[in-house]
């Protein structure tokens, strides 16, 4: 079972990102809910982490396929990201 430290934003974040790369080689979408969950704990802790973010909005992107905002969400974040780097 994943697991990390609930009070690490970072550990929850890589927790989500092991989480989406369960439900990709299991096919099973309930692992994708788990990850936004463990997004939704990291934000919680440390709320303009924008790599939280980023996969936090993934995970919807993956849960609801059919909702457009959620990839439009997404690169938004991802135009964040992009800036604070460069």
């Amino acid at each position: 079972a994943l697991s990390a430290d609930p009070k690490r934003a970072d550990a929850l974040n890589d927790l989500a990102l092991g989480l989406s790369r369960r439900a990709r080689e299991t096919g099973d979408p309930a692992f994708y809910k788990e990850a936004w969950a463990a997004t939704e704990r990291s934000l919680q802790i440390e709320a303009g982490n924008l790599e939280a973010a980023r996969l936090h909005v993934h995970a919807l992107t993956l849960i609801e396929p059919d909702r457009p905002q959620h990839k439009k969400r997404l690169e938004a974040v991802e135009k964040l990201i992009a800036a604070r780097q460069g």
